[in-house]
């Protein structure tokens, strides 16, 4: 419950305390939310999202790292006791109640922290409006976005326990922790610090394609076609890859395009297509390699984005299965989303 005061009082006072640099940034809907850590440890304690209603109320939504979730009102004009129980319930669409103890975080402030039932939490995340009674109040609420508010706060802390396993894994260990040594002589500490920061470019790329089922993936956990990767994205069955690459020369994007695209021809026992283009995104050049394969593993479509990341600071490739579907993500990995995904490749860093 100490990580619960922790970020309450981080959210009531606006002070930013997020570990390991990994800032997220949540919007769905009205509610508003990112990633806290524990102001004294610096550890990553929660994701947390707000949205305010024409009340007075602020309607907070928490999942702490340990996957516990918990609901808090505050209105300035409450004046609770400080650590007082309160009896509550929750209504959900004048059919399903819950009821059990909410208790005083401040005198403006109450924490519900919710059970881990699967009714109760889709309870939360389907119906339309709650009415929650305490204190002989009832207050009522639309619950607008919640049904993909709740899968988008706990993929936000598996992400970031991933980026912290990832940032404590001992140096010694890491050749051992990313599945294979590295090709050129940079250190065993250059290729740790090569994947966190894979971790977090594919963080960010998923929040801005709001890829709410995603999963990020360390090297160790890829395909072993992918092994080249420094770290992807598991959609289901399928998977995209994330690369780091040094600074080269200024063209060479398309090369590195055609040799994605060669790649993807060798694993390809069937009808094979591809091409590669350049193109101006938001005043910056975005190197793009395709490919299409239809074998007896059926028909699949892969698309390579290469961004340069700034003067002598190489590239980011970015490797996506155009078409894979993801539950309650709308599809963004569509042809249809084509110009999203090139602006969200453009500009994750």
């Amino acid at each position: 419950m100490q990580k619960l005061f922790l970020v309450l009082a981080i959210l009531f006072t606006s002070t930013q305390a997020h570990a390991n640099d990994a800032f997220e940034n949540i919007q769905i809907g009205n509610w508003t939310g990112r990633n806290f850590a524990d102001e004294k440890t610096g550890k990553f304690s929660s994701c947390a999202a707000s949205t305010p209603y024409r009340s007075g109320i602020n309607f907070f939504v928490f999942v702490g790292r340990d996957y516990k979730w918990s609901l808090a009102f505050s209105n300035l004009d409450w004046n609770f006791e400080l650590g007082s129980k309160i009896p509550a319930s929750f209504l959900f669409d004048g059919r399903k109640r819950f009821t059990g103890l909410a208790w005083a975080f401040s005198k403006d402030t109450i924490v519900f922290d919710m059970a881990a039932d699967s009714e109760l939490i889709n309870a939360f995340r389907y119906s339309t409006f709650l009415d929650a009674f305490m204190e002989n109040q009832k207050l009522s609420f639309r619950l607008d976005g919640t049904s993909r508010l709740l899968p988008a706060l706990a993929s936000c802390v598996t992400r970031q326990l991933e980026i912290e396993r990832v940032a404590n894994t001992p140096n010694e260990n890491v050749s051992a922790a990313i599945g294979q040594k590295s090709s050129n002589n940079s250190s065993v500490s250059e290729q740790h610090d090569t994947e966190i920061e894979a971790i977090k470019l594919a963080t960010n790329l998923a929040i801005s394609l709001q890829l709410i089922d995603a999963k990020i993936v360390r090297k160790k956990d890829l395909p072993v076609n992918m092994s080249y990767f420094d770290a992807g994205f598991q959609f289901g069955k399928e998977y995209g890859g994330l690369k780091l690459l040094p600074a080269l020369k200024s063209d060479d994007g398309l090369t590195v395009a055609s040799d994605l695209i060669s790649l993807d021809g060798r694993n390809c026992k069937g009808k094979f297509a591809s091409g590669r283009t350049s193109e101006l995104i938001d005043n910056k050049i975005l190197h793009i390699g395709f490919s299409s394969c239809e074998d007896s593993d059926g028909r699949r479509s892969v698309q390579h984005f290469i961004v340069p990341r700034g003067q002598e600071q190489g590239l980011v490739i970015y490797s996506l299965p155009i078409g894979a579907k993801l539950e309650g993500s709308n599809q963004p990995l569509s042809q249809d989303n084509m110009d999203g995904i090139k602006r969200a490749a453009i500009n994750t860093f």
